[in-house]
């Protein structure tokens, strides 16, 4: 249950982010800035926000590794994630 909550967040904040991507390295501001309240992944069962990217199982959501970054873009027209 909490790692499908985070999922619904996760699309949240990336359908408020322009382009709909965003490097994980700015993931907590865009979140406190979205939802309101202060990113702690250990709200979501896990202690880091790569160990819930892995877990998430929302087929509209994809990873995209490029050189050292990773982006979590979501399929055709929703959102995107990555780190820097």
């Amino acid at each position: 249950a909490q790692r499908r909550r985070f999922s619904t967040d996760l699309v949240r904040v990336l359908r408020d982010t322009p382009g709909r991507r965003l490097a994980l390295a700015q993931f907590p501001e865009a979140y406190r800035s979205v939802l309101g309240r202060e990113w702690k992944p250990a709200c979501y069962g896990l202690c880091s926000l790569t160990d819930l990217i892995k877990e998430v199982e929302d087929p509209s959501i994809v990873v995209r590794e490029t050189g050292r970054e990773r982006h979590r873009p979501v399929k055709s027209r929703v959102k995107e994630i990555g780190d820097k």
